[in-house]
């Protein structure tokens, strides 16, 4: 099953709510956490040190969308779980200007469940204040970066990242977009990457699947 989301939808997963945003986030309220994946901080100026043009208003970009995300007054934000792939590769500018983000959001409690691109020394988080885990276990879910990672415990729900899914959606004139999605299986769901400059990858829900499209 397919659905679109606008600006929010609610979903309920092991009897509790939580809340997708159009901003491929998703907030668990009864935590008052914010949980995205897939940032790729610092894959910009990855490709400008490569020669590769980019523009590096897309890290700005990232961080202005989270910002508004984090000020939404309906939604209080007490912590912000990354399910991996924060930042993108070694230390570059963009590095720089997450510091900067950094200093006015201090007071944010930051945990990152280590993703393949995290690959920064325990001197940089420790210098960032942001936790690094493998998985957490926080009530009836698993959080984790790649849903084929080991942590499996009966009765409990993935919630991962990783793959950045998306779907094909057609239109009445053999008009198609790829558009980034959240995946909902029946043992764990998927969230889309949140950073701007990614890759999607087209995937094929089952018949008992749900999957929430965003961007149009």
């Amino acid at each position: 099953m397919i659905k679109i989301i606008k600006n929010s939808t609610e979903v309920i997963l092991k009897g509790e709510v939580f809340t997708l945003l159009s901003q491929k986030a998703i907030y668990y309220n009864k935590e008052k956490a914010l949980l995205m994946s897939d940032i790729h901080l610092g894959k910009t100026g990855h490709f400008r040190n490569a020669g590769i043009p980019v523009p590096a208003e897309l890290a700005f970009a990232d961080l202005i969308c989270l910002d508004e995300l984090l000020n939404q007054n309906n939604l209080p934000v007490e912590k912000l779980i990354i399910l991996g792939d924060f930042f993108h590769a070694k230390e570059n500018f963009d590095l720089r200007i997450f510091e900067e983000w950094r200093k006015k959001n201090h007071n944010l409690k930051i945990q990152l469940i280590k993703g393949n691109h995290d690959i920064f020394s325990e001197r940089v988080y420790n210098s960032l204040e942001i936790e690094i885990y493998n998985l957490v276990v926080l009530n009836k879910f698993i959080l984790i970066h790649n849903f084929k990672d080991e942590g499996d415990i009966d009765g409990h729900y993935k919630i991962c990242g990783h793959i950045h899914p998306a779907v094909r959606v057609y239109g009445k004139g053999r008009q198609a977009l790829t558009l980034p999605c959240f995946y909902f299986g029946e043992s764990f769901g998927i969230l889309p990457a949140f950073g701007r400059f990614t890759g999607n990858h087209i995937i094929k829900p089952g018949e008992n699947d749900v999957v929430f499209v965003v961007g149009v």
